[in-house]
């Protein structure tokens, strides 16, 4: 058989010109792009994000340990420079109060001519945000230092002069309502207590008295809630500003029996008239009030302890300039904040972390994004909106997220799962090579499209440090974005490490925080409980063992300009000072936070990962002790664990999406509350033919017995045989189902994003015995 008769008749060059130079230049392209693709793009795509010794050893030793029970002192390798570098106070020389730095973010602003300032969602259920121009904010800010300064009637001294500090509470929601007056407090140096709306009624009233302040900021409708414990408990508010007008109903006659009431509508629509020459002159919009950086700018309360006495600290302007600046300086090069920036604002705007980033937004001058959510399919549809480029989430969030994108793969067809699972391996191979693929198939075909759920143009997720290691990684995997677990408390001002660019350790070694930031240097104090007891020390005992440092799980003790050293108006407290002094006529208890060598005991407790960064594991007052170990002739103390660590662990369920752990005062009992996987249920539901509403879940016993079932399976297999419930085991397990997700519970997470273990100790809602 001839060549001709097995392929027919081939077309030649004379006879089909026309197709053979396309099929020619066709040819030669491809091998030119393939070519440069292997040769040229390959390895640039390829190459890590960063150079692998920059994350090779993250902090230097500044000082070493002075004992075997601490860790030596680690400061942030940034650093770490020729002839020694202070910690970080502030970005310019210039800038030395937070007043400074939003002047300075507002030239900012305007020499690049941003067009939004900030968006907004008037209302939740709003599918398009309110776009507000950085003119009309400014107006806005402007009309209420007029108002603050005018309208009010501050208390005077008993001498009858004006008195040094004025102090205002803010219980507005997250608006812009709230960063106006923010703003405007800030510049006339009024000191400003924030105080989430979303808290209990009694502890936004055990907020009020405890502070002594005389003017409130809330919407009408808390107002109107309180105004009968006001007027008994707080007689000394006597200006209240309210968001909307007032009517003639009985709630609106009853609000105006109690004290002064302003709307902010008659300041920022009657008042322009009446001070428009005020305006003129310096000294009425508070640019002649003097601000030092050890001047008090506001004053958080400890939302976990109001069930006692209430405890408030002062963070000066100092103290949140540090904290603005370490942000700033974490961000590196080609990942610079500029004011084309977007910050999504999703958690409470009177958080401290939170107010780090409204800072930190207001510094550089971008735009700034609000929508407060604990529901992360909510965030994912509203950043698709906002086309944010960096945002902060709570832990709840995070988990809600990551098990979003969860439920969302299981329903992919098998072959499409089959080939989603390729898609992850190969995403999880680049991060361990220490990049983020863009251009590949599986870029193009899967993880862009999920880059695109959030806007496209993410380009770092600060998570709260609560955040399970699964959850960091899975967001990564997905968005291919920076996220960074960030660890602070509020006696730091909210920031002491935070993970670093590019270091996707996540992956291979857990979950790494990062070293420390700019601002501050920290080292670990081995923490020693007694087996003799269940009573273990506070955040406020040091702690003393024999053993080596080696593998150190460790209370992390803080030092450097960001550390809050006083309390606010607390006279049980003893009289004494160290560290950062703030100014004298401020009413304060003067108990230092820190000891006489400045280092403040934050009660985390966390590990040095061999990269010096840290590893945060829990808190210390979240303990239990194995009750099956014993001490031995070398170890005088018994096993431990944080709740954390065994949540974290009890997350391997797949019958579980959250849970919370908590333990009675005998240490007899462990309570456990479990939001169960829908998906998982109604499966085993369906296999075994068992009746089955999700809503319902908690009173199904076959739900119950299957959760608790698993629970033991899962802490059998990790070491956590106590949990088995049986007669000769001290530890009786108690499990408890709840349909509600944790973020739509305002009574078990706080809005610092902490779980209140005092809820779950009791009897949950919609629960199961």
């Amino acid at each position: 058989m001839s060549m001709s008769s097995l392929f027919g008749n081939l077309p030649t060059l004379k006879e089909n010109p026309v197709i053979e130079f396309s099929t020619l230049i066709l040819t030669i392209g491809a091998l030119v792009l393939g070519y440069f693709y292997f040769t040229a793009y390959s390895p640039w795509a390829t190459r890590p994000d960063t150079s692998p010794l920059l994350l090779k050893k993250q902090s230097y030793v500044a000082k070493k340990r002075s004992s075997e029970s601490e860790t030596a002192t680690y400061r942030s390798a940034s650093n770490n420079l020729p002839g020694g570098t202070p910690l970080a106070t502030t970005y310019d020389a210039d800038v030395r109060t937070l007043r400074d730095a939003f002047s300075h973010g507002q030239i900012q602003r305007d020499l690049a001519q941003v067009k939004t300032a900030v968006k907004y969602f008037a209302a939740e259920d709003d599918k398009d945000a309110t776009l507000v121009k950085p003119q009309e904010l400014d107006d806005l800010v402007r009309k209420f230092k007029n108002g603050l300064t005018t309208l009010i009637d501050w208390p005077k001294n008993d001498d009858g002069s004006e008195p040094k500090t004025k102090t205002l509470a803010l219980v507005l929601p997250s608006s812009i309502e709230w960063l106006a007056v923010y703003r405007a407090c800030i510049d006339l140096g009024i000191v400003v207590i924030p105080i989430p709306d979303t808290l209990k009624r009694f502890m936004i009233v055990k907020i009020l008295e405890h502070s002594k302040t005389s003017v409130i900021v809330a919407s009408t409708e808390l107002v109107g809630k309180l105004a009968a414990n006001i007027k008994n408990v707080c007689p000394q508010i006597k200006t209240m500003i309210v968001d909307k007008p007032l009517d003639n109903s009985p709630t609106s006659i009853k609000i105006q029996k109690v004290a002064n009431i302003i709307s902010l509508e008659q300041i920022t629509n009657e008042l322009s008239a009446e001070t428009a020459t005020a305006e003129e002159d310096p000294s009425s919009n508070g640019e002649a009030i003097k601000i030092s950086p050890n001047s008090p700018a506001y004053i958080i309360y400890n939302v976990e302890r109001l069930f006692d006495t209430p405890s408030a600290i002062i963070i000066t302007h100092s103290n949140a300039l540090s904290a603005v600046t370490a942000l700033l300086a974490h961000f590196p090069g080609q990942h610079l904040l500029t004011p084309k920036d977007n910050f999504m604002c999703t958690s409470p705007m009177a958080v401290t972390k939170t107010l780090n980033f409204i800072n930190l937004v207001l510094t550089v001058g971008c735009t700034l994004s609000i929508y407060e959510t604990q529901d992360g399919e909510k965030f994912i549809n509203q950043a698709f909106i906002l086309s944010p480029t960096f945002t902060y989430l709570t832990s709840i969030v995070s988990r809600d997220c990551s098990d979003l994108l969860r439920s969302n793969v299981e329903k992919y067809p098998k072959v499409e799962g089959w080939m989603f699972k390729h898609a992850l391996s190969h995403r999880k191979s680049t991060l361990r090579a220490g990049y983020i693929s863009r251009w590949t198939f599986w870029d193009l075909a899967y993880f862009s499209h999920y880059n695109n759920f959030i806007g496209g143009r993410m380009r770092a997720i600060f998570v709260a440090q609560d955040t399970f290691a699964c959850d960091v990684e899975q967001l990564r995997l997905f968005f291919g974005c920076q996220v960074l677990t960030l660890i602070g408390t509020d006696s730091t001002t909210g920031v002491v490490s935070c993970t670093k660019f590019f270091d996707y350790g996540h992956v291979v070694e857990g979950n790494s925080c990062g070293p420390p930031l700019t601002c501050n240097e920290i080292k670990l104090v081995k923490v020693d409980y007694d087996s003799s007891n269940d009573d273990h020390q506070s955040s406020e005992k040091k702690s003393s063992l024999g053993d080596t440092i080696s593998n150190l799980k460790g209370q992390i003790y803080v030092r450097g300009p960001n550390v809050v050293t006083t309390y606010w108006n607390n006279s049980s407290e003893s009289n004494a000072t160290n560290g950062n002094e703030v100014d004298k006529e401020v009413p304060t208890a003067a108990k230092p936070l820190v000891d006489k060598e400045g280092w403040h005991a934050t009660g985390l407790i966390a590990s040095l990962l061999p990269n010096r960064t840290l590893k945060y594991i829990g808190h210390i007052d979240d303990v239990i002790t194995d009750p099956n170990s014993t001490p031995t002739s070398t170890s005088y103390h018994c096993n431990y664990y944080y709740l954390r660590e065994v949540e974290e662990i009890l997350l391997q369920s797949s019958y579980i999406t959250q849970i919370a752990i908590s333990f009675d005062e005998k240490r007899k009992h462990c309570n456990i509350i479990v939001y169960p996987t829908l998906d998982t249920l109604l499966g085993y539901a369906r296999k075994n033919k068992k009746q089955f509403k999700f809503s319902r879940a908690y009173e199904y016993s076959w739900c119950l017995d299957l959760i608790r079932s698993d629970i033991k399976k899962v802490g059998n297999e990790n070491g956590l045989g106590w949990l088995v419930d049986s007669p000769d085991k001290d530890v009786r397990l108690v499990v408890r189902i709840t349909t509600d997700m944790f973020g739509q519970d305002k009574s078990l997470v706080l809005p610092n994003d902490c779980i209140d273990r005092s809820v779950v100790k009791n009897r949950f809602p919609n629960s199961s015995s």
